[in-house]
């Protein structure tokens, strides 16, 4: 059946209430439509170019940017000493183990200082003072490197810890160091007394410094435990 335009009609056919197609339709195009993706690009052109086709070389510029860390020390947390009286003064050695890190980055080298309090009893007042006057009164401590000696000038170990690639301090302290608890007749505290340094541009990373401590007994020492406190202190300069 041709429709008035020429075209080709299609004619519908009822039967039985049902409608059905007849004749055949020609189908011009199918469109289907299902999710679409937009993808966005930027275009930019590279700031490496090869400048000489003959040689194939492109140069890069690297960049990497070191942040300052703090300065720190740390140690064990106790010294112990231990001696038998024999009827001889002895000098008893403690070790310790000091960690100077220096993350700064800046090569300013540091100071380590140490102070002391009297050592006392567990009653909190020394041994000799409430029995009576005696000689044994722990309140110096000495530092230097040496296992053998109290007296020697030894300047203690240095190690780079575990992986830590760190240049060693130049240490210009003098040893044997005395570290006092008390001060002239009135008993004051005395102030921090410098155990190790590094000088400028030495120092950086972490250190180990093998010290040894000396704590001395007096032969007529009253027997008893005594305990005291040791602080450390690291400061930014030789």
């Amino acid at each position: 059946m041709e429709g008035t335009g020429g075209g080709p009609m299609l004619k519908l056919r009822m039967s039985h209430g049902s409608a059905k197609w007849a004749g055949r339709a020609l189908v011009v195009g199918v469109l289907a439509l299902g999710p679409m993706v937009f993808v966005s690009s930027t275009a930019s052109s590279s700031s490496c170019k090869q400048l000489d086709k003959s040689t194939p070389l492109c140069t890069i510029t690297g960049q990497a940017t070191v942040t300052g860390g703090s300065l720190s020390i740390g140690a064990s947390s106790t010294i112990k000493w231990s001696n038998t009286l024999n009827g001889y003064d002895i000098n008893q050695d403690g070790r310790l183990t000091l960690t100077a890190i220096d993350a700064t980055g800046s090569g300013s080298g540091w100071t380590v200082t140490a102070s002391v309090t009297p050592f006392t009893d567990s009653t909190g007042t020394t041994t000799c003072a409430l029995k009576h006057p005696c000689s044994f009164k722990p309140t110096t401590i000495s530092f230097n490197g040496s296992s053998s000696s109290a007296g020697a000038n030894e300047v203690p170990k240095e190690t780079c810890t575990a992986t830590s690639t760190c240049s060693l301090a130049s240490n210009s302290v003098t040893y044997p160091v005395d570290v006092t608890a008390t001060c002239g007749t009135g008993g004051t505290t005395c102030a921090p007394t410098t155990v190790a340094s590094a000088s400028t541009t030495s120092g950086m990373g972490a250190i180990a410094l093998a010290i040894t401590s000396w704590m001395r007994f007096p032969a007529d020492a009253h027997a008893g435990t005594y305990t005291g406190t040791i602080t450390l202190t690291i400061s930014s300069g030789p």
